[in-house]
């Protein structure tokens, strides 16, 4: 151990150096940790101070409306603006292009008018309305149709028109 410096004396399972590494850095948690308590200790005691609200000093970044804002010799000083705030304008909800009118429909023969109505989340009386309605079906095919909606569970013929909203 003669050659051997101090620093790399083993002591216990580190050597000097290690220890002192540790030593110095719980030494600086600890300032760190006590100078931050007593940060918020005195933020904390300016917060619940006795003063009266009148005597406090309120900081704002604007200027008051009486005090000129600086401006440079031989430049006019700009006008002062009172800008209002942006006014919102809400979109329309989207809307289905088929939702503006009327949708022409063709039956497969697959399905009757009531699980047409429940597929579509509506009702038999609504799309026999719609239907009836509907500037573009043939007194033919209405006569065809009004007759199936007579017994909305049995399966619409296939190639039968009729009309729904969407």
């Amino acid at each position: 151990m003669a050659g051997e410096s101090a620093l790399k004396h083993k002591v216990g399972p580190l050597p000097t150096w290690g220890w002192l590494a540790i030593a110095t850095g719980a030494g600086g948690a600890y300032y760190l940790y006590e100078r931050n308590k007593a940060s918020t200790a005195s933020t904390a005691s300016m917060a619940t101070s006795a003063a009266p609200p009148d005597t406090v000093l309120q900081i704002t970044n604007q200027m008051p409306p009486e005090a000129p804002a600086p401006h440079r010799k031989g430049h006019p000083q700009p006008p002062r603006h009172h800008h209002k705030p942006p006014v919102h304008h809400p979109k329309p909800p989207h809307k289905h292009p088929e939702a503006y009118g009327p949708v022409r429909r063709v039956s497969t023969g697959t399905q009757s008018l009531a699980e047409v109505a429940k597929q579509r989340h509506t009702t038999v009386a609504h799309l026999i309305a719609v239907t009836k309605t509907s500037k573009e079906i043939s007194p033919a095919n209405l006569k065809k149709f009004l007759a199936a909606a007579e017994h909305p569970n049995q399966k619409l013929p296939k190639g039968l028109v009729y009309f729904t909203t969407h």
